[in-house]
C-alpha cells in the first residue's frame, strides 16, 4: 500500500465532511453518527470473518497490504479472497441494518413525527458500510491484485 493511501483517506474524509456540512450544516453533523450502527457494521463482519480466518490470518492480510516487499502469489490470492469476503460482509451488514431499521419504522407508523429521523437512522448503516468498503476493502483488494499481476505476468 502506498503512502498516498493515507493521504487519499484524509482527502476522502474531508470531502465527505464537506458534503455533509453543506447538506445539513455544521451544527447538525451529529445526525451522521450512531453508535449502534457503527457497532453493527464493525462487529458483524468481524464475527463472520472469524468463522473462516484466525486473528493472525486477518493481521497477515492487512500487513501484506502495507508491505513493500513482494509476497508469495498464494498469499496475495488469499488476501484478495479475504478482502472480497470482508467487502461482501460489510455491504450485507449495511443492508441488514437498514432492514432492521425499516422494520422498526413500520412498527412506528402510528407516530409519523418520528418516521423521518428513524428512516435516516435505518439508512446510516448502509452509508457506513459503503464508506468502509470504499476506504478499506477496495484499496487493499486492488493493491493486492496489482501486485499479483506484476508477479504473474
Amino acid at each position: 500500500m502506498k503512502k498516498t493511501y493515507f493521504l487519499s483517506i484524509i482527502v476522502f474524509a474531508v470531502l465527505l465532511f464537506l458534503a455533509e456540512w453543506i447538506s445539513v450544516g455544521i451544527g447538525d453533523i451529529d445526525i451522521y453518527l450512531d453508535f449502534m450502527s457503527i457497532l453493527l457494521i464493525l462487529m458483524c463482519p468481524l464475527v463472520l470473518l472469524l468463522a473462516n480466518y484466525s486473528l493472525s490470518d486477518i493481521r497477515k492480510y492487512f500487513t501484506i497490504g502495507f508491505e513493500k516487499e513482494s509476497a508469495e502469489p498464494v498469499d496475495l490470492k488469499n488476501g484478495i479472497v479475504f478482502f472480497s469476503s470482508l467487502q461482501k460482509y460489510l455491504i450485507l451488514s449495511g443492508i441488514m441494518g437498514s432492514l432492521i431499521g425499516l422494520i422498526a419504522i413500520l412498527a412506528m407508523l402510528a407516530e409519523p413525527e418520528v418516521i423521518g429521523s428513524a428512516l435516516a437512522l435505518a439508512l446510516i448503516t448502509t452509508l457506513y458500510a459503503v464508506i468502509l468498503s470504499m476506504v478499506v476493502t477496495t484499496p487493499f483488494k486492488t493493491g493486492l491484485q496489482r501486485r499479483l499481476n506484476e508477479i504473474v505476468k
